[in-house]
């Protein structure tokens, strides 16, 4: 019988989530004996283009943490999602901090369009 496939996606977070996973230390290789992980981009070398090779649904868990914030986050998360059976949108323990205007929100104060002002005379 084939092992499920998971997939991990770290979007606008701050990363905390996937660093505790990697701070299983050897316990990782217990995951790996029961599930091959098909996405890591923080722990393993896979890229895109392998699962968009994959058919849809062919991951079994994807466990997307994060916002999406940019049109490559929403790109991977539409493409995650189709090839997912299953997808979850994980939040940590610092979500209250993210709604609060700290570190991820710092970006809505410079991706907006500022209208141009003219110099002082």
């Amino acid at each position: 019988m084939a092992k499920p496939k998971i997939a991990l996606y770290w979007a606008a977070s701050c990363g905390g989530c996937d660093v505790a996973v990697l701070d299983t230390n050897e316990k990782i290789l217990d995951i790996a004996d029961i599930a091959d992980i098909v996405l890591w981009p923080i722990a393993l070398d896979f890229k895109y283009h392998h699962v968009e090779a994959m058919e849809d649904g062919a991951i079994d868990l994807c466990l997307f943490n994060g916002a999406i914030r940019n049109s490559e986050q929403e790109r991977i998360a539409r493409l995650l999602r189709a090839k997912s059976k299953a997808l979850s949108i994980n939040v940590g323990s610092t979500l209250p901090l993210h709604i609060t205007r700290t570190i991820l929100t710092l970006g809505e104060y410079f991706l907006r369009e500022v209208p141009a002002r003219s110099a002082p005379a």
